[in-house]
């Protein structure tokens, strides 16, 4: 084997981004029949012989949305920088469709605060971060005990710097949270906050 040949391989290897596809090509297909390395609401499972859509989705519109999106945010996570980015930030929309049809549907709906917390998620990942924090608070303004939404907001946080919000933030959290593996990991992101914390000052 050449050497020219060794060093583009290398080159592929360390760089597996140059070896994709536009992000627009690679999310192309249908959801139902692609891999995801996570388990999905019930919601999103395959359809089942006969079943319509619209009893798959619990009847909200826009739910397809969100599983079309929660399936193929893998794909995204596979680009960097701004691919990852503007990849990311179109699939969110589905999930904001998904927002919308719930809330639509009934503005109270259980399914809400799950909803925007993913959003968030999204929007996180994308590096959206002003936006993320608003839409995890907007899920703990609608139930003020759903504790994903808290931890997530609590990374974020910690990730923007802003150690005192996200101590308050985990703080509560350890209050409201029901087992304890929960209560483990709360109280070693706080930890993980005094270390920060004492390190920036």
């Amino acid at each position: 084997m050449s050497k020219r040949l060794c060093k583009l391989l290398v080159l592929l290897y360390l760089t597996p981004a140059l070896a994709l596809p536009p992000w627009p090509e690679a999310i192309r297909g249908d959801w139902k029949e692609m891999p995801t390395p996570e388990p999905l609401p019930p919601f999103c499972r395959p359809k089942q012989m006969g079943e319509s859509e619209w009893r798959m989705h619990g009847a909200i519109p826009g739910l397809n949305h969100f599983c079309d999106a929660k399936v193929k945010r893998f794909i995204c996570l596979k680009y960097s920088g701004k691919d990852r980015a503007a990849c990311l930030s179109y699939l969110a929309r589905g999930v904001h469709d998904a927002i919308r049809g719930a809330q639509e549907k009934s503005p109270n709906h259980p399914l809400v605060p799950y909803l925007h917390t993913e959003y968030a998620n999204f929007l996180a990942e994308a590096g959206d971060f002003p936006h993320a924090v608003q839409e995890y608070l907007q899920a703990v303004r609608i139930n003020k005990k759903y504790l994903p939404a808290y931890v997530k907001l609590a990374n974020v946080l910690i990730k923007t710097k802003e150690y005192d919000k996200a101590e308050k933030t985990l703080q509560y959290a350890l209050k409201i949270q029901k087992n304890k593996r929960h209560e483990a990991y709360l109280k070693k992101q706080l930890a993980k906050v005094a270390a920060l914390k004492a390190k920036s000052q």
